[in-house]
């Protein structure tokens, strides 16, 4: 039974000693006052002040008690009247009591004696009784009442409690109704009746006392210690009577005066907090256990047993869960887990359970690096404690592969996926379950690879094989949900309604309505309606599922942010412009939190996925939104600037900041995980030269491997910075604001960030791709958005040879590109330019204008990557070192290969070996570029004139080894004269392609990762590019943006790539170019010089002469670049091709 027995000791409510109270309530009752006579008779006793206290009878020098006793003369019965009364005792024992007020406390006295000495409580009672009657006959109203009172606590200690009720409470009427002077022993008698009854343990009939004591507010009852015991005592005789909401209200006003007086971290405190909730709880009051409860897990309570512990957790879990609130009950696990922990090695079983527990309710929660993280561990422990092979591993195997699907990783889902399915498929049989998720992540892959025939039959099998009934009914309304999601993209919108309600429907029956898929069938539905036109059910749907949101407070989910921007739209559409503005952006806000959280935990390729499926799309239709409103909200101009600061590199920056954090950490778990991720990576590179059939290992596994490292890493980080070891803004990704590039802008200057996008009309997605420009100079308030052109027109501009792109007659380029925002360009010298999309494959030096001349003689032009790289300092080449490849001999033979393979150093040059040189691979598919070795003895020759340190490595001395051997230790600036390739994706003609013989060079062509279709050509690299097998013990002399791009070359200020489309590669995003270009600055290089086109020998040669003699004069790379591109400009002319094809980035 519930007891509140504890606080009262704690609180020091001490139980009034019976006496005590007696002593002090006789004091103040009225007393009639006569002369004490001598010898027999009535003896009076009187206090310092002349009040009588006590009075006895005696005859013969006894006390009339002792007669009473002798001769029994107790033959009267106590209901007498008081006259009938005194004459049989007078007759009896030949005495003279009257009525009076000495004769009241007489008789009083007789009853106490019976009472104390001989425990008579017969004889008691009827001298009590004779002792009320007479005071009734004087008519003392005060002391009647006080006779009353011990009436009451005679019957109460002789177990008969009615008639104890009813002189007790005949006691407090006659005190409750006294004049207000005796207000003070109104209160002493409620406190001695409810003292009574609760040293007697009678909580329930003390109930009335202390409601009335606690009314009248005197000092005692405000008195914080006394309340807290009272109202305690109160809750309990509530309780037990069935007044339990009466109980609930005093236990709360009890617990605030429980913490002011112990402090929330007191043993006590916390043992009260979980005894009254354990049973508020029981007694189904779970409502108001559950904030006791979880101030309980709030605290850490460290002084609850485990048991108390548990059933805190486990109380909460199954509140939570009753209302499928996942939000609460992810928090409840995170809170948890610390103390669940423990149990890892104390007691496998159970904390496998909890693991498997946390990753489910964290995937509810979208929480999904904390769902596989508890995973993942759950699938080591079960092969730990069962086998690899146990059918428990291949369950949670397909489980894992469900949150890598919800992760945008359908790669991985379908490989660990597959795993589990094997291990199930040996055993006796494959749970239904195990068979359902397995279809789902089949049939997710299939939608996000756009096979929706396919995924609608695999949707379709899993309806036929789902239970029906229960919650599996709300699992098959999902399903069915999702079954509508295809129609959709189908573009059957007829049957996507349908389905979509019919689901809806069967989801609303099950009453299992606080789930995030609920709102999702809701959110979607709204979509069809926008679709067909029907603006008012598709915000009224689209409302709905909102709200649902809201109540579910899942709020930072992609899935309620893509409602919330359909929202934005529908408005938008039925022209309540403001409204859709002010939501787009607070939507805007929202994205950037959540990706900069996501960017703490999940894998480059998972936010890759992410990205891509999510977050482009809803910055897609923000940007619509902005373009078409931003002439009367001029601020949205400077949301998309922000957006581009944000974006553009964003997994770059991301992956600096994290490389960064490893090299501060000096952390020795930090080191064991980034060593296994190198040597992962190393093996990769190995793999990805082979040939596919060539492979003895799935390289796909060791990339989930590598992106399990890296998340770990990630982890490990985040850990380190929430103890302090570790630097927290090293993680954060500073959003930098378009008002500081604007700062650090002077008169003259102005940014402009590109930017490209999908357009969105009549709440549709389209297919096309706008391109817009961001202006802003040193007196903009807000940056100038400005509409150039759509993706089409420029595919078909950039679709010829550069020499007819950039021929002076053309004015393409310039009409689309550069004229729509030449008049926000006025009194500007200098741009700062940052592209987007294609317009990377722009020569923004050669774009024609109307009056003749090219962009480059009318302004500075200074490429970036981001405009926000102008707010980092920026300065000439750091060291004087350099190194320097070229005239390289593709054809260098295995032998001498080998004996090249060998550690390598930046500051001592190594003889060339010439005699063992074998061009036996004669029409190999790289040729000698002469003029590449003139181009890096001129070089060498002028760096060595402007006290520089070169080293030039020729011929077979060019090797990849030498590159990669400055890893941790790079040269100020190295400068590569070679070949280049940069080869589209697979689904893409190229020509070049087409035409290679042999099978070597396919894993490089043919390549999946675009960053393996990238590369530079050193020594040897035609036997590799042919055969497809590189010399045992040496590089294979085909330097891939995938080696490039680990290599860490941060020492070095500038790479000048003197090769054919080393700027080019596939464009994702707004990540960029994924190619060289891209690898350059993974690397940590400072700035780079990279080509757009296949350049020719000769000419490169001139230009890169012509860069390093200036370079050599003015210190700065980009001045030195430019400089140089004016000089070729005005020998060539009228053949860009020969003179634009490099840019300089930074």
């Amino acid at each position: 039974m519930f007891s509140f027995n504890d606080i009262h000791i704690i609180m020091n409510v001490r139980l009034y000693l019976l006496a005590l109270v007696l002593l002090v309530f006789a004091g103040l009752l009225p007393q009639t006052i006569h002369a004490q006579p001598a010898g027999d008779g009535m003896r009076v006793g009187r206090d310092e002040n002349g009040t009588i206290n006590n009075a006895m009878y005696f005859k013969d020098g006894e006390p009339l008690y002792h007669w009473i006793q002798k001769k029994k003369s107790t033959r009267f019965n106590g209901d007498w009247p008081v006259e009938k009364t005194l004459g049989y005792l007078n007759t009896e024992l030949g005495v003279s009591l009257d009525i009076s007020m000495e004769t009241s406390l007489c008789l009083e006295r007789i009853g106490d004696y019976f009472l104390e000495t001989h425990k008579d409580f017969k004889t008691t009672e009827k001298f009590y009784l004779a002792t009320t009657h007479l005071l009734e006959k004087l008519e003392n109203r005060p002391r009647s009442g006080y006779m009353y009172f011990f009436l009451g606590n005679l019957y109460q200690n002789w177990n008969k409690p009615k008639d104890a009720e009813t002189w007790y409470r005949k006691s407090a009427e006659i005190y409750k109704e006294l004049p207000a002077s005796y207000s003070g022993s109104y209160a002493l008698i409620l406190k001695a009746i409810f003292t009574s009854y609760l040293q007697a343990g009678k909580k329930t009939e003390a109930v009335y006392y202390i409601e009335k004591y606690l009314e009248l507010g005197i000092p005692d009852s405000n008195n914080p210690d006394e309340r807290m015991g009272l109202l305690a005592y109160l809750g309990d005789g509530y309780w037990d009577t069935g007044r339990k909401q009466e109980a609930l209200d005093a236990y709360m006003e009890t617990l605030p005066l429980i913490e002011a007086k112990l402090g929330i971290t007191a043993k006590e405190y916390q043992e009260v907090v979980y005894t009254l909730a354990s049973r508020l709880y029981k007694d189904d009051f779970k409502d108001e256990a559950i904030p006791l409860y979880s101030n309980l897990l709030d605290l850490n309570p460290v002084h609850l047993n485990d048991n108390m512990y548990l059933d805190v957790y486990g109380s909460l879990l199954e509140y939570y869960l009753e209302k499928f609130n996942f939000r609460m009950l992810t928090h409840v696990a995170g809170k948890m887990a610390p103390f669940i922990s423990k149990f890892k090695n104390t007691n496998k079983e159970f904390y496998v359970g909890q693991a498997e527990l946390f990753s489910t309710l964290f995937q509810y929660d979208g929480k999904y690096d904390l769902a596989e993280q508890y995973m993942l561990e759950c699938i080591q422990l079960k092969r730990e404690l069962y086998s690899e092979t146990d059918p428990r591993v291949g369950s949670s195997l397909i489980d894992l592969g469900i949150i890598y699907m919800q992760m945008y990783n359908p790669d991985q889902a379908l490989s660990v996926a597959e795993e589990g399915m094997n291990i199930l498929r040996k055993g006796t049989g494959i749970p239904e379950q195990a068979t359902l998720n397995y279809l789902v992540i089949q049939g997710m892959s299939q939608v996000y690879n756009h096979d929706y025939k396919a995924a609608e039959t695999t949707y379709k099998e899993i309806l036929q094989k789902s239970p029906r009934g229960g919650l599996a009914e709300f699992d098959y309304a999902v399903t069915l949900g999702t079954l509508a999601t295809i129609y959709w993209y189908l573009k059957d919108y007829s049957l996507a309604e349908n389905t979509y309600s019919e689901a809806i429907k069967i989801a609303e029956k099950t009453g299992i309505t606080s789930l995030r898929e609920f709102a999702n069938m809701m959110g979607n539905l709204s979509m069809v309606y926008a679709r067909a036109g029907n603006l008012t059910e598709a915000l009224k749907w689209n409302a709905s599922a909102i709200a649902k949101y809201r109540e579910i407070q899942n709020e930072l989910h992609p899935d309620f942010l893509s409602q919330k921007i359909n929202r934005c739209m529908y408005l938008e559409e039925t022209g309540a412009i403001a409204e859709s503005v002010s939501g787009a952006v607070e939507c805007n806000e929202a994205i950037v939190s959540m990706v900069d959280q996501n960017l703490l935990y999940w894998s480059e390729n998972e936010m890759e996925s992410y990205l891509n499926i999510h977050i482009t799309r809803f910055f897609d239709y923000l940007h619509s939104n902005y373009l078409r409103n931003c002439v009367s909200n001029p601020q949205l101009a400077g949301k998309a600037y922000n957006n581009q600061l944000f974006l553009k590199g964003l997994l770059l920056k991301s992956s600096g900041k994290f490389q960064q954090a490893v090299a501060g950490a000096n952390d020795t778990i930090l080191s064991a995980l980034t060593e296994q991720q190198r040597n992962i990576h190393a093996e990769l590179e190995k793999l990805y030269t082979l040939p596919a059939d060539q492979r003895e290992t799935d390289p796909e596994k060791l990339e989930q491997e590598f992106s399990g490292l890296q998340k770990q890493i990630k982890q490990r980080i985040s850990r380190l910075a929430e103890k302090g070891s570790l630097n927290s803004n090293l993680l954060m990704n500073e959003e930098i604001p378009f008002t500081r590039v604007r700062d650090v802008l002077a008169p003259g200057e102005a940014a402009i960030e590109f930017m490209s996008f999908k357009y969105f009309h009549n709440c549709v997605e389209t297919d096309t791709v706008y391109y817009c420009a961001l202006v802003l100079n040193k007196e903009s308030e807000w940056p100038e958005m400005i509409f150039l052109t759509t993706g089409n027109q420029l595919e078909e501009l950039l679709g010829k040879h550069p020499d007819e792109i950039y021929n002076p007659e053309n004015s393409g380029l310039y009409e689309k590109i550069w004229k729509p925002i030449e008049k926000s360009l006025k009194d500007i010298e200098t741009v700062f330019y940052s592209p987007s999309g294609l317009l990377n494959r722009i020569a923004f030096a050669a774009i024609p204008n109307e009056n003749g001349q090219v962009l480059s003689q009318q302004y500075k032009l200074t490429c970036l990557g981001s405009t926000r790289n102008l707010s980092d300092s920026y300065s000439s080449v750091q060291g004087q070192s350099g190194m320097i490849y070229g005239g390289i001999d593709y054809n260098t033979d295995t032998i001498t290969l080998k004996k090249l393979a060998r550690p390598y150093s930046i500051d001592k040059q190594a003889p060339a070996i010439k005699n063992e040189i074998s061009r036996s691979l004669r029409g190999a598919a790289w040729d000698y570029l002469p003029g590449s070795r003139s181009e890096v003895r001129e070089i060498s020759r002028i760096m060595s004139e402007g006290n520089m340190l070169p080293k030039t490595l020729l011929e077979q001395e060019a090797t990849e080894e030498s590159l990669k051997a400055m890893n941790g230790n790079s040269a100020s600036v190295i400068h590569i004269a070679s070949h280049g390739f940069s080869f589209p994706a697979t689904d893409l003609y190229d020509f070049r392609r087409s035409q290679m013989a042999g099978s070597g060079h396919q894993a490089y062509t043919n390549a999946e990762n675009p960053l393996m279709r990238s590369g530079l050509l050193f020594a040897g690299a035609n036997h590799a590019w042919a055969k497809g097998r590189s010399p045992s013990g040496a590089e294979d002399g085909i330097l891939t943006a995938y080696e490039l791009a680990n290599l860490d070359l941060s020492a070095t200020s500038l790479m000048v790539l003197s090769a054919c489309e080393t700027g080019l590669g596939d464009i994702k995003g707004s990540e960029g170019v994924f190619g060289l270009q891209r690898s350059i600055f993974m690397a940590g290089i400072k700035s780079a010089i990279v080509s757009l086109w296949e350049v020719p020998d000769f000419e490169t040669m001139e230009l890169m002469t012509l860069f390093y003699e200036n370079l050599m004069k003015v210190r700065n790379p980009e001045t030195a670049f430019q400089l140089s591109q004016q000089e070729m400009r005005t020998r060539y002319y009228d053949q860009p091709s020969l003179w634009a094809g490099f840019v300089f980035i930074r």
